[in-house]
């Protein structure tokens, strides 16, 4: 049960950051600063909150295996691959994005920030589709945590 919670949880913060990213980058271009620094340092928080979660509940209970059908999962591996590849790199382009903004470099903060935003997009859209597969789309399969295996 809590391992559903957290996974929730920590689901809900990858896409509510989606979403601030995307009303942030409006605000911009609506030349509204002072919002757009707000909503994107949120976004970064729940981020945050998002891998605090993710952590605890990975080491602590554990995550779920494919509980779908035999056929489909390799393309499920495939597709948790490219989702697990855009996670490390997003956060390591993110943190260009942030220490430029802060530099006021704003010509580089633009052009790694747009990168950065459609990384975030695309790793919080696989991340729901991912979680929408372990938990609701199918039956859950094995909780298995690394710790813990012998």
């Amino acid at each position: 049960m809590l391992k559903n919670i957290l996974a929730l949880l920590s689901t809900l913060c990858t896409v509510t950051s989606a979403f601030l990213m995307v009303v942030g980058i409006r605000k911009i271009r609506a030349g509204n600063i002072k919002m757009h620094r707000r909503l994107m340092l949120i976004a970064v928080l729940l981020a945050v909150v998002f891998l605090v979660l993710y952590l605890y509940r990975s080491l602590s209970i554990g995550n779920n295996t494919f509980g779908g059908p035999l056929f489909l999962k390799k393309y499920y591996l495939i597709f948790l691959f490219i989702h697990i590849i855009l996670t490390i790199l997003t956060p390591i382009v993110g943190i260009f994005t942030l220490v430029y903004a802060f530099q006021k470099n704003y010509v580089k903060h633009r052009k790694v920030g747009l990168v950065t935003y459609r990384l975030w997009l695309i790793t919080a859209f696989t991340g729901l589709v991912v979680y929408l597969v372990l938990f609701v789309v199918f039956k859950e399969g094995q909780t298995v945590n690394i710790l813990k295996v012998r």
